[in-house]
């Protein structure tokens, strides 16, 4: 308690820390090394990230049990990206490699969920991901609606103006264009762009409210 702790390194390998109580106390998020003695680098990448979610999780359940939720989300965030890394080398490991794996679902959804928000952590990273992504997915649906269009740079102010129609996910079909002219390539990306908007929309909400949690 109403310690400055930030000067110190902390040596961890499988202790017990649920019991611990911390209040007033600062830490170095950073300074968190694993013991592990002769060990081979492979195995002690491995053992180093299953030691850190070990740590990192259990800090999380101390804050959050004394109600210090923004403690507690950082925490979350540092051991879900341990976990990634725990996940890609098991999988780079693997003699035989599986196309659509448990393991390759998994190792995409962690990757995902960082940068889509940081794991909870960050809304400012889930307002750009809705951004970027969506206006990339429009670029393409843009261009796949007027490829036998010729190029004007008077037709600029049209194509970012209907870009904030795009991001409205309940939008008409034919919002740019009549549905005669929509191809293939059209109705895929008018329909993969809500997707990739309505997730960076839940990720946004979902990060915005990380301090609310109960």
């Amino acid at each position: 308690t109403g310690s400055d702790l930030t000067g110190f390194v902390f040596k961890y390998r499988d202790s017990k820390l649920l019991d611990t109580f911390i209040s007033g106390t600062k830490l170095h998020k950073e300074k968190i090394e694993i013991y592990n003695p002769n060990l081979t680098v492979e195995l002690s990448k491995i053992v180093e990230y299953e030691q850190k979610i070990s740590i990192y999780s259990q800090l999380k359940r101390i804050f959050e049990n004394q109600g210090n939720i923004v403690e507690a989300t950082w925490y979350h965030s540092k051991a879900m990206e341990n976990q990634q890394w725990l996940l890609q080398e098991n999988y780079n490991n693997k003699a035989k490699k599986k196309w659509f794996s448990e393991e390759e679902f998994e190792l995409f959804n962690i990757k995902l969920n960082k940068l889509s928000n940081n794991h909870g952590e960050s809304w400012r990273k889930a307002f750009y991901f809705v951004l970027l992504s969506s206006f990339v997915v429009y670029a393409l649906y843009f261009l796949s609606i007027n490829c036998k269009k010729e190029f004007s740079f008077s037709g600029i102010g049209y194509f970012i103006g209907r870009f904030f129609s795009f991001l409205n996910i309940t939008r008409r079909e034919d919002f740019m264009v009549n549905k005669d002219e929509l191809n293939v390539f059209s109705y895929f990306f008018d329909y993969f762009g809500r997707v990739v908007t309505s997730f960076g929309i839940y990720q946004l909400i979902a990060a915005f409210r990380r301090h609310g949690r109960k």
